[in-house]
């Protein structure tokens, strides 16, 4: 799970998005936008070049500071660890 860099405009400060992971509990989610003050925003997903004229879903992702977004992944990936260890 990567971050990716959206475009800048001029004057704007640098903003990356991360891309949610299928599955999140919307809990989780609503606990690290909170906790780290980034934004949940809706984006289409990439798609191959060739793909046609295809309707490009659409994908939840964390908008924001690298610096945010960083600590925000880390806090889901604890979370979900922490969800799948009462499995065991």
């Amino acid at each position: 799970m990567s971050m990716q860099k959206r475009e800048r405009r001029k004057g704007e400060k640098g903003e990356y998005y991360f891309p949610i992971p299928a599955g999140t509990p919307y809990s989780v989610i609503a606990e690290a936008t909170h906790k780290y003050n980034v934004q949940l925003t809706e984006r289409e997903m990439q798609t191959p070049e060739g793909a046609g004229n295809v309707v490009l879903p659409k994908i939840w992702v964390l908008t924001g500071e690298k610096k945010s977004l960083v600590s925000a992944k880390a806090f889901i990936v604890k979370r979900m660890q922490e969800m799948l260890q009462k499995f065991e």
